[in-house]
């Protein structure tokens, strides 16, 4: 599946400086092979995943939704605990 590029760049540039991963960089993480993808929830009629794998040698989880066929990246940040253990033991 391909990467949608109409995420919200302001937010894309927020997560590198607060966070230290943009969201070109996050698309990364589907590249891990030992990546998991769960169904998160949804809004406004749409379902939304988390994507939790490894970046820089850190579990980090993607919020992501699929639109037109394409993965749009919401939001990133480094895996909580429950996430990182789900990722662990898959």
């Amino acid at each position: 599946m391909d990467f949608d590029n109409t995420f919200d760049k302001n937010k894309s540039e927020w997560t590198k400086e607060n966070r230290g991963v943009d969201f070109m960089e996050a698309r990364k993480i589907w590249s891990d092979s030992d990546s998991i993808s769960v169904p998160a929830k949804v809004i406004g009629g749409e379902t939304r995943f988390l994507q939790i794998g490894t970046l820089k040698e850190k579990v980090w989880t993607v919020c992501y939704t699929i639109r037109n066929d394409q993965i749009r990246i919401i939001s990133v940040r480094r895996a909580r605990n429950e996430e990182e253990e789900i990722y662990r033991n898959s």
